[in-house]
């Protein structure tokens, strides 16, 4: 981070897509190619990797342990955003290769807001700050009572409990301190992040990787992009860790600074949701992540 997107296709045929999804409208045997070479990854992360797809759409394609379920999930939440305005890609199908699932999403040309900074040191100012405009407008959107989607406070706990490394001793105070902290009523991301950021060639800002929206307390949110940015692994190198520690320290200054003066929170109650977040992101990494995580862990807790 800071340190350097019910349907099946058989024999080539979708049987079911979504045209417009955005619209609420769906267009039965559309007929998509199904391709086996799909060329270089348009871009790579922990649960998918994004491919063009035909002119003006990509799909991104899950890997193989991610769960149906999840997937058709976040169809879903893209659909439920994008009811409220929200800047996010327009869905346009789902299909299966190989045995696994992809969203077929419009495509946004341009690149993510870490991208546009990179290299350029002074522009993490610039960039903390749009995405703090950018974080405060999403939760100041009124939430629609028939919207379905996950409650917060029970994804967090369901995360933490699943987290290996997390000792007993641990996990038990921290699920009695999430237990205590608000819920909340507004759409929460999940993984709001630079990277999830994508700004296109018209300047727009448009808000990707909904697989973790959730209806729940705004801070929460924000403590997610806190604990990704600060709780990151660093490069060996001491020279290299001084960079990034500066990029990190630039952007988030900014970032926080701006999303509570947008949103009229109180800074001091984002405090309480940090370890309780990190606590729920050691579920998710191995490794070297989590030894960061760990570590980052400990220290605020």
């Amino acid at each position: 981070m800071l340190d350097e997107a019910d349907t099946r296709v058989h024999e080539g045929r979708a049987l079911v897509a979504c045209g417009e999804c955005e619209a609420g409208r769906s267009d039965s045997e559309t007929p998509l190619e199904l391709r086996q070479d799909l060329g270089a990854a348009l871009a790579s992360g922990r649960t998918a990797e994004i491919f063009a797809w035909g002119e003006g759409r990509v799909i991104k394609r899950f890997r193989h342990w991610v769960r149906p379920e999840d997937v058709l999930a976040e169809m879903a939440h893209c659909k439920t955003v994008a009811d409220l305005g929200l800047p996010v890609p327009k869905v346009r199908g789902l299909v299966e290769l190989g045995g696994a699932l992809a969203i077929v999403f419009e495509r946004i040309d341009g690149g993510t807001t870490v991208e546009a900074s990179a290299g350029k040191p002074l522009r993490y100012t610039r960039l903390g700050k749009g995405l703090g405009e950018l974080h405060a407008t999403l939760h100041a959107t009124p939430v629609r009572e028939t919207m379905s989607l996950p409650d917060q406070r029970h994804r967090l706990r369901e995360k933490i409990e699943q987290a290996g490394s997390l000792s007993e001793s641990m996990c038990l105070p921290l699920v009695a301190r999430l237990d205590s902290l608000p819920s909340g009523d507004r759409v929460c991301h999940g993984d709001f992040h630079p990277e999830n950021v994508l700004r296109s060639t018209d300047g727009r800002a448009v808000i990707i990787d909904w697989i973790d929206a959730t209806i729940g307390d705004p801070l929460a949110d924000v403590a997610r992009t806190v604990v990704l940015i600060e709780g990151g692994p660093l490069p060996d190198r001491w020279i290299d860790r001084v960079r990034i520690r500066r990029r990190r320290s630039a952007f988030l200054k900014a970032y926080l600074r701006t999303y509570f003066r947008r949103s009229g929170r109180r800074r001091d109650h984002l405090r309480p949701w940090i370890p309780v977040v990190a606590a729920a992101r050691l579920s998710e990494v191995e490794g070297a992540d989590a030894v960061a995580v760990l570590d980052y862990l400990a220290r605020v807790m």
